[in-house]
């Protein structure tokens, strides 16, 4: 049980690590197309 625990808390970093990856990404976009 603590081991699954343990694999939650990774899986939940690198989603949150992925979704605040994304979030850069798609701002960075936005702001090159409001600018062309």
């Amino acid at each position: 049980w603590s081991l699954l625990k343990q694999n939650n808390h990774e899986t939940f970093q690198i989603m949150s690590q992925k979704a605040v990856f994304w979030s850069k990404m798609t701002e960075k976009l936005f702001e090159m197309k409001c600018l062309s």
